[in-house]
């Protein structure tokens, strides 16, 4: 990666230069299009209605109330799947929906490492891991969850470390061997 980074700053030093302008206008946050600026306006918005938010689909209606005096942008999603779901349907959706998060994460780990499984389930595994785990990194900066082809994908690979579980007996005694 270093590597990687060098030979764009030897080669295209403009490409450089354009994501380091990109990062420090979003870091001062004055922007209104920054993720800072949406972010404080879903704070207000979750501030204001926190248990049932403002309804599905309505944060685009809901935004011009909240967003930082001067700013004319309108936003459907606030780039942060957390800070959106409790802007749709409030605090306690958020809570379940890091629930679901954390029962997965440590449905995984349990398996990956469990000592008696072979090698083929437990790749399966961590392969659904490290996607799962890109996935909830790009969902702090965008609103991934919200996008249904990429929601999808997630829960077809939440589906696909299941079917790596059921591939793997764990006791003799199931319902095939009676």
């Amino acid at each position: 990666m270093a590597g990687l980074l060098i030979c764009i700053w030897f080669f295209v030093p403009g490409i450089l230069s354009r994501h380091i302008n990109e990062m420090e206008t979003e870091l001062k946050g004055t922007y209104a299009g920054s993720r800072f600026a949406i972010w404080r306006s879903a704070g207000r918005m979750i501030e204001d209605n926190p248990v049932f938010g403002v309804g599905p689909g309505n944060i685009g209606r809901a935004y011009p109330d909240y967003r930082d005096p001067g700013s004319n942008r309108v936003y459907t999603h606030v780039h942060n799947d957390i800070l959106n779901i409790a802007c749709h349907t409030g605090i306690p959706s958020v809570l379940l929906y890091l629930g679901i998060w954390a029962a997965i994460f440590w449905k995984i780990r349990k398996f990956i490492t469990d000592r008696s499984i072979n090698a083929l389930p437990k790749s399966v595994a961590a392969g659904v891991l490290l996607a799962s785990v890109v996935f909830w990194v790009t969902s702090l900066y965008e609103a991934s969850f919200d996008d249904l082809e990429i929601r999808i994908l997630l829960i077809s690979l939440w589906g696909l470390f299941y079917a790596a579980m059921a591939y793997v007996k764990r006791k003799p005694k199931t319902a095939d061997y009676i």
